[in-house]
Formats: C-alpha cells, structure tokens, sequence
C-alpha cells in the first residue's frame, strides 16, 4: 500500500474468496490457485456449476475448493470492477501469490 488512504479504500471491496486444489489421480494434490466472489450465494453457485459441468464421471484431473467455507477478502478497486462484472473470477495460484505479494487481495483469516 502506497499510504493509509488506499488500506481504507480498499476495505470497501470485500469480496468472499475459496482456496482450490488440484487432484491429479494418483494421490497427486497440489494447489491450484483461488476463486473471488461477490458473495457467499455466488461462491456456491460457482462450485455447483463446476461441479454439474463434470456430469456424473470423476475425471482422472480434477480440482476442488479447499473446504467447505470461503474466506473474507479485501480486494482493489481494480479487481472488484471485474468481479462486478463477472461475478466469480478464477485465479491460478501465481496470480494470487502476485496479488497478495502486491496487497490488491487481502485475506482475513479467522
């Protein structure tokens, strides 16, 4: 954060993020990034769309949220003009790792 004015900004954009993890069929688990959401209901809509495009077959790859929860995050002006528009982003674990190492997501931990 550039000064105590952007912190305060920023917390006006909180947003509901689920850490993601990828199954790789041979007990291979490896994180996969993040999704950011408008809300808790828009969280578990996304997951449920996820999961009904995969139709009734569990692939050999696959990924999944980490728990059954999302967690509060705090995100720029930037990043919450998209997810206005779109509702749900999906992240790869580099981009989370940059927007973190950058403060433009900010996770509240419990």
């Amino acid at each position: 954060m550039e000064n105590i004015i952007d912190y305060y900004i920023m917390c006006d954009n909180k947003a509901v993020l689920s850490f993601w993890e990828e199954s790789n069929g041979d007990d291979e688990i490896s994180l996969d990034g993040c999704s950011i959401h408008l809300t808790e209901t828009d969280r578990k809509e996304y997951i449920k769309e996820i999961y009904s495009s995969r139709g009734d077959d569990i692939p050999e790859s696959y990924d999944r949220p980490i728990g059954n929860f999302g967690y509060n995050a705090y995100i720029t002006d930037g990043i919450n003009k998209r997810l206005l528009e779109n509702k749900s982003i999906r992240l790869t674990q580099v981009e989370l790792k940059n927007l973190m190492n950058m403060e433009e997501v900010v996770i509240e931990y419990l």
